[in-house]
């Protein structure tokens, strides 16, 4: 089964700070932006993503769920988002 990092987090009863320790995150808000796709990690934070969770967080589910958060923003106001928030 594919999951995305919040899918991941609920699956194994992490809180956002947990989940930031074990990324190796400097901010808990980060973590949370990650899993409910308000922002889209690096390359390299992806790969520790899919290390530290064994795979069981995939690419395809994370894109799912970034797209899913775009999808929920007022009309005309993703493309801004994504400007501001790289």
């Amino acid at each position: 089964m594919e999951l995305d990092l919040e899918q991941y987090r609920r699956a194994h009863n992490l809180s956002y700070e947990r989940l930031r320790q074990q990324l190796g995150l400097s901010s808990r808000r980060r973590a949370m932006a990650w899993a409910t796709g308000e922002t889209w990690p690096d390359a390299d934070r992806l790969q520790r993503i899919f290390d530290v969770t064994e795979g069981e967080v995939t690419l395809t589910a994370m894109y799912q769920r970034r797209l899913k958060f775009l999808a929920s923003l007022p009309r005309g106001t993703a493309e801004e988002h994504c400007l501001a928030t790289g």
